[in-house]
Order: C-alpha cells, then structure tokens, then sequence
C-alpha cells in the first residue's frame, strides 16, 4: 500500500508540466538546495526552458563572505540569510540582473534553526510585490518560528503590497498537524498554501514540507508546478503568475568564463595535486557519494581556474558544457 502511494505521488509531481510559453508572467523558483556549492551550472541547466525572475533558495550552507562570492549567471543576490553558528540552512534570493529590487532586512526576525528568512521587494506595472523566503530546521523551535513569522509577516503587510512566501518549513502539508497553526496565522494576512503534491520523497515516504503561500482571489490565474532537477532530496516548485511582468530596467549582463592556454595550464596543473583521498573519502563505497566528492573537487578548481566575468554583451559561456556533462544533469536521480 505504502509502495503504490508512493508510485501515485511520484506520478502526479511528474505529470504536471509549466507552460513553457513566459511572455508577460512573473516566474518565481524555489528549491531547498542541500547546499548550493557547485550547483550554480547544473542549476542554471535545468531552468533553462523557463528562465525565472527570481530564484529563492533554501539550506544553501554558505556563510555570508561565501554567498556574496557566488555568481549566478544573469542573476544578482538581492537578499540573504547565512548562518554564524551552526553548521548548513540559510536562504537566500536571486534576482535577474535587469530588473530592479529593494532589499529588505530581515535580520532582526532570524534565529539560526528556528526561522531564517530574507525578502525582497519588487515594482509590476500593477502592483509592488514582496517575496519572502523562508528557512526552519526540523529541529527548530515550532512555537518561536510561528510567533516570529507573525510579527514579521504583521510589519510588512498593508492592503497595496502583495506578499509571496515561500520555503522549506517542515511541516508536512500532507498529514502534518502544525499545518494548522500555521494557516491560522497566515490566513489573517491573505495568505494560503497552493503545494498539492510532494516535494520530496525518499523510499516509501513523501512529504510536502516546502511550500509557497500566495494571495489566491488575487492571483486566480496562478500556476504552480513541481520540478524534478536531481540537485537535492527536495523537489522545486515553480509559481507562474500571469500578466505580471516587471519592467527591464537596463541591458541584460552576461557572464563568460576566458577559457585559454594559461587558464587551461593552471587548471591542468591544479588537477593534477589532488589525490584519490578526497574522491574515496572514509573508504566510502556508495558510487553516488564517490561521485559527488569527484565532482565538488572538479568543480572547485574549475571555477578557481576559470572565473566567471560580466559583460554587457552576449557571450558563449557554454561551450565547456560538453554533452557529458549536459546528459548527467538530466540523467541525476
């Protein structure tokens, strides 16, 4: 019975597939990344088709000096929340490079475990929009969290701002009896969950911790949609609202890497002074944790070889992604 839930959710996060078709929409992405460390490609990768404005990330594991140093192709960091303590969490936001933000800060609200949480605010045409993102440890304290996502969910809200929540808040949509709690105080701030299908699942079990709370009788047309990337345990979701589009506020910045003969020396060099130690680390024999150590390792002295620059003209900054690489991105999980 377990087995044949499992095959139905698994079915129905799959089935479903976003129009692909963006003109004249706002796109907003959310995943818990499980560190985003030498993920940016691969996860630029698998949003290629649709290109969202705005990236919401939770767990990115980077403390502050490291985030800031994280490019994203044609993205900028519009808000963050690291950790100063513990180990892992965090959130953080992205944001088209083009399109104009506010920052705002959140900082007084975290609490590392129990809620940490950024938020950005953007101009439509029609309306000004915050997004918050919103990260709890399932060891977090419950009653903290719910009290302090009030008080800064109360502070923002006023009847001209939309509000868009979104992240990991380990409460299972599914069968969870905090859920309830937790719809009593957003609902008395126009705000309602709009997950129906599992974000994540392992072995017989699917849970719906990760969700996104949206004004519903203001965005009837909405469209969410689960992505499947294999960039972590947790699946993305996707929110499509139509007809929101933010203005371009300036010519497009793109990133390249400079690929040459010096560049391609240093890496060459700095390849060859690692040792098979930090691929077989701890006499792992699991194939997934060998190759992921492989890769963390590749990718560190790839990006330090060939750093990523900006330039306002478009550049080929693909042409290292080999079709090897491009078939394991699709072919992760």
């Amino acid at each position: 019975m377990e087995q044949q839930l499992t095959d139905i959710n698994t079915m129905s996060r799959s089935n479903k597939k976003l129009t692909k078709y963006t003109k004249n929409a706002l796109l907003i992405f959310h995943q818990n990344i499980c560190g985003l460390p030498n993920k940016q490609d691969e996860l630029l990768y698998s949003l290629t088709e649709y290109s969202p404005q705005i990236i919401c990330l939770t767990e990115h594991h980077l403390h502050n000096e490291e985030l800031e140093g994280t490019m994203i192709n044609r993205y900028t960091l519009g808000a963050k929340f690291c950790r100063k303590i513990n180990k892992s969490g965090g959130a953080c936001i992205f944001i088209k490079d083009n399109l104009h933000l506010t920052n705002i800060n959140m900082d007084k609200y975290s609490k590392e475990m129990d809620i940490e949480i950024c938020a950005i605010k953007i101009h439509t045409p029609s309306s000004v929009i915050i997004i918050m993102t919103v990260y709890r440890s399932p060891t977090g304290d419950i009653t903290h969290f719910l009290d302090t996502l009030e008080i800064a969910t109360d502070q923002l809200y006023n009847n001209t701002i939309n509000i868009i929540l979104c992240g990991d808040f380990n409460i299972n949509y599914l069968n969870d009896n905090k859920k309830q709690k937790l719809n009593s105080i957003l609902t008395s701030y126009s705000l309602y969950s709009i997950i129906d299908f599992p974000t994540s699942t392992n072995n017989l079990t699917s849970t719906a911790i990760d969700n996104v709370f949206i004004n519903k009788f203001k965005y009837e047309n909405y469209e969410i949609y689960p992505l499947i990337n294999g960039l972590s345990d947790h699946d993305a979701q996707i929110l499509r609202l139509p007809d929101k589009s933010i203005p371009n506020y300036g010519n497009e910045l793109y990133t390249y890497r400079q690929i040459n003969e010096y560049s391609l020396n240093e890496f060459q060099n700095n390849l060859s002074h690692e040792t098979r130690q930090n691929v077989f680390s701890n006499d792992d024999k699991d194939t997934n944790t060998i190759f992921n150590n492989f890769l963390d390792t590749f990718l560190k002295i790839f990006n330090a070889s060939f750093p990523v620059k900006k330039t306002s003209s478009k550049q080929d900054n693909k042409k290292w992604l080999k079709m090897g690489i491009r078939t394991s991105c699709n072919n992760k999980r």
